[in-house]
């Protein structure tokens, strides 16, 4: 009886544990000076059927350059997101990786929707952030006292309607977001 609740202890604990924070193994290794960060995504397309997402996500770079590293709840990974001028690459665990021409036409593939790419840099950069033509935000907070910040936005137009939520935090080495902090 004890060797089966220790067991089961063990199996609880190693889905609790928190992930590793993105690892600079990219194909831009060494390149990306700029902040990092965790949270958690949510896109519903209001499409017929309705289409959603939702991860936990690690950030690094702009939108010229950066990593993405997309988590389930446990940690698993999803997939893997880096772009550069003219190049975008997906990477998903036991297929071969994607090239597209862009960060939006990697958002097109990877979330079925293209996204408001500088406007989520902005707000994650602190600034007031811009919506594109068709974006309007509805809720834009900055982190503080080790509380995530908050963007949610609304695309109207082209149609379907998207709704995007994010939540994020600065990463500091060793400190991912985790789903208790996103909530």
């Amino acid at each position: 009886m004890f060797l089966l609740v220790f067991t089961a202890l063990a199996l609880l604990s190693a889905c609790s544990s928190q992930r590793p924070l993105l690892l600079r193994s990219s194909i831009y290794q060494g390149q990306i000076s700029q902040p990092g960060w965790s949270g958690k995504i949510n896109l519903t397309i209001n499409s017929e059927p309705k289409q959603s997402f939702t991860a936990e996500f690690d950030l690094e770079g702009d939108a010229q350059k950066g990593d993405m590293q997309f988590y389930t709840r446990l940690g698993t990974t999803l997939a893997t997101a880096q772009w550069d001028t003219g190049v975008a690459q997906l990477n998903v665990p036991g297929k071969d990786p994607l090239q597209f021409e862009s960060l939006n036409s990697l958002n097109q593939k990877l979330l079925g929707t293209t996204l408001p790419v500088n406007m989520i840099f902005e707000w994650a950069n602190g600034a007031t952030p811009t919506p594109p033509n068709g974006w309007r935000i509805l809720r834009s907070t900055v982190e503080s006292e080790g509380k995530p910040g908050e963007l949610d936005a609304q695309r109207d137009f082209p149609l379907p309607s998207a709704h995007l939520s994010l939540r994020i935090l600065k990463s500091t080495e060793g400190t991912p977001l985790t789903s208790g902090q996103s909530q």
